[in-house]
């Protein structure tokens, strides 16, 4: 079997992802690489089968369009549902301020009964109910 030349080309359509052979440290690893627009994205491996399988899922992504998704890192993830987390909690207490502001005009001094149920139904009538 013959030495694979490099760099090696996966073309899909118009688009064309690369692998590049990158010693380091006495041993080989492989980068695929890419273009989203101006935008280089390169990925290393070990091996080059993997690598192989790698760039041609990424070439058949990018003619299909299917990279302009929205992709998050974990820590992006993460720091998303905390502030989902924290905008519910907010509108919750906005809620609860503007509820014992209503029940001072009306009711007189709110009790801690009368906010928990009024957090309670508001928090459960954000959720759909479910008919069985």
């Amino acid at each position: 079997m013959s030495k694979p030349k490099f760099p090696m080309v996966v073309k899909r359509g118009h688009t064309i992802v690369k692998i590049y052979r990158t010693p380091t440290k006495g041993c080989d690893s492989y980068t695929v690489v890419h273009y989203v627009g101006e935008k280089r994205h390169r990925k290393t491996f070990a091996d080059l089968e993997l690598a192989v399988t790698e760039a041609e899922v990424t070439a058949n992504k990018l003619s299909t369009g299917e990279l302009d998704v929205l992709t998050l890192t974990s820590q992006d993830r993460l720091a998303y549902v905390r502030a989902v987390k924290a905008s519910t909690r907010l509108a919750l207490v906005k809620y609860g301020a503007f509820s014992s502001a209503t029940w001072r005009k009306s009711c007189g001094k709110p009790t801690p009964c009368r906010a928990r149920d009024a957090l309670s139904a508001l928090y459960l009538s954000s959720y759909p109910r479910i008919r069985q």
